[in-house]
């Protein structure tokens, strides 16, 4: 998810969305052994340009992880969506 500053008016509404997919799977398939991960990603000269959740099968801890986000750094700089995770 960019997470930049210019998602500011839209990051809450993208965290509950992906709260609300996030929790119809796990409703709706509940046998279903269902892995998430998250990538929040912002510009290459900021600091922070990525938080990272690894796949993981605890679907409450990557919802508290995603919720947790919030839209900062940016600028005129691309988004590092091809950048290494280094």
């Amino acid at each position: 998810m960019d997470c930049t500053g210019s998602m500011g008016s839209w990051i809450e509404r993208s965290k509950n969305t992906l709260k609300g997919i996030i929790q119809s799977v796990k409703t709706d398939y509940e046998n279903l052994n269902v892995k998430v991960s998250f990538v929040g990603y912002r510009d290459v000269q900021d600091k922070n340009r990525f938080d990272v959740f690894e796949f993981s099968e605890d679907l409450d801890a990557v919802t508290k992880f995603i919720a947790k986000m919030s839209a900062n750094g940016g600028g005129d700089a691309p988004e590092d969506v091809q950048g290494g995770l280094n």
